[in-house]
């Protein structure tokens, strides 16, 4: 049935390669300017880094460029797979793997999703599905332009990179500025060293019309940093974070054009003061001083309401409904936005979110929802909140019946609180498993003095493995 397509995919390849090479000298050009691009940037945000850190930002950019050059390199792609979408599901369901794929046992489905910082490692298999025969000759070309959009991707890094240089937060809600201004400075880049229709492509991923019904669910302000953000696997969400982007680079591109670029630097000017900036509200009076402009008030028309109290009501309704009729994929877009407006401070959001992965069969999801800000806290010195989020993993592993993934948590755990019942539990089942029934009977009978609770999962388990000891 495929063999064919194989003339199609010939001639489309051929095709290909004239056109990445007049692509790539076109990179590469960009690439010898990569010095004066961020100099440029550094001058628009107002930072005045040595030439040391000058020479990390243009390697930065480079190797960004660089990136986007090698899917064009036709030297890599050695070898180019037709197979049908039954093949591909066939192939996950029984336990095999692709690049940017995920399969759902619970609901029997595959879906993808292309990253351009995920394929392009040197080693990596660029996989791509081409959605029926006749798109075949739209697969090669697609990759040129994945190689714009990896050079538009390298602007707005290298500029958002810059714009922290000088804001360094250390709170969660910097996004609508940093991302917003960055694209905004990135947009007025590409169009100056890649040309106008470059510049016009750039505008376009950010045009907010395709948004419009969303605008009052983006909730603009509580748009929180990556670390902070729980992966799903929700379509809703993906669109969601298109649209905070649209909305926050057209919010910074309306500053610019009333205010002029100059107001990029004085409004860091204002919350520049050396240190971590702690507070992202600051930014308020920021631009008022420096624009005039309220945006704080401003921010509500991206609201549902008025008042972050009524939105976190709303929403909370609407994950309640959810649960009752077993919506778990709502349940946790719901989630999602109490736990940006309430702010991470609450940890139940991610423990509530990764059990909610869990039921939808995202359970490798689930995990990271609260081992990766388990990581986050720990990177950030939060030792307090690094163990919260160890114990809540060991409970969330109880849930999914699957304890043995919570021993290094319980291990991390232990090392602050040597009797906490839950992690002693993990720790007996451990050692239980490893020979040592001595040791795992003593840890059995001191959680079974430790909590008196007969209907605790974790007394529970300590009888087991009492009787277990004692039926030798």
């Amino acid at each position: 049935m495929l063999e064919e397509h194989v003339a199609t995919l010939r001639e489309a390849y051929e095709q290909f390669r004239v056109d990445a090479a007049e692509t790539i000298q076109s990179v590469q050009r960009l690439r010898d300017k990569s010095g004066e691009i961020v100099a440029e940037m550094n001058r628009i945000v107002g930072a005045t880094p040595d030439e040391a850190e000058l020479a990390t930002q243009s390697d930065m950019l480079d190797r960004f460029l660089a990136k986007g050059e090698r899917l064009l390199d036709t030297e890599r792609i050695t070898r180019v797979f037709l197979v049908t979408q039954t093949t591909i599901k066939d192939h996950l369901r029984a336990g095999g793997s692709l690049p940017g794929f995920t399969y759902s046992k619970a609901t029997d489905t595959v879906s993808y999703h292309f990253s351009i910082q995920n394929q392009l490692a040197e080693d990596a298999e660029i996989t791509v599905p081409v959605g029926d025969p006749d798109s075949i000759r739209t697969f090669f070309p697609m990759l040129t332009r994945l190689t714009a959009s990896a050079c538009h991707v390298a602007f707005h890094e290298i500029a958002e990179y810059v714009i922290f240089s000088r804001l360094r937060p250390s709170d969660p809600y910097f996004r609508w500025f940093s991302d917003g201004f960055a694209n905004a400075i990135a947009g007025r880049l590409i169009s100056k060293h890649m040309g106008a229709k470059a510049g016009r492509d750039f505008a376009a991923m950010h045009d907010v019309a395709p948004h419009a019904d969303l605008r009052r669910h983006v909730n603009l302000y509580y748009w929180m940093g990556v670390d902070y953000c729980i992966e799903t696997p929700l379509e809703k969400d993906g669109r969601l974070t298109l649209a905070r982007y649209a909305y926050a680079t057209s919010e910074a591109d309306r500053l610019i054009d009333a205010h002029g670029l100059e107001c990029v630097r004085l409004i860091l000017d204002q919350v520049d003061t050396g240190g971590a900036f702690e507070d992202s509200r600051r930014l308020f009076p920021a631009v008022m001083e420096v624009t005039g402009e309220d945006m704080e008030q401003r921010f509500k028309r991206y609201q549902l309401f008025d008042t972050k109290a009524a939105c976190i009501e709303y929403y909370a309704e609407q994950s309640n409904a959810a649960v009752k009729r077993r919506d778990y994929a709502e349940s946790l877009y719901a989630t999602q936005r109490m736990l940006e407006l309430k702010g991470p401070e609450d940890p139940r959001f991610y423990s509530n979110s990764a059990w909610v992965l869990f039921r939808m069969g995202h359970e490798d999801m689930g995990d990271r929802a609260i081992l990766d800000h388990a990581d986050f806290c720990k990177r950030r010195g939060n030792r307090t909140a690094e163990a919260i989020m160890h114990k809540l993993f060991i409970d969330y592993a109880l849930h999914c019946r699957n304890l043995a993934k919570a021993v290094p948590s319980a291990q991390e755990v232990l090392a602050d609180e040597p009797e906490h019942v839950p992690a002693m539990a993990v720790e007996m089942l451990r050692v239980g498993e490893a020979g040592n029934t001595e040791l795992a009977h003593m840890t059995a009978r001191r959680i079974l003095e430790l909590e008196p609770d007969p209907k605790s999962p974790w007394r529970q388990l300590a009888q087991s493995g009492f009787a277990a000891k004692s039926n030798e």
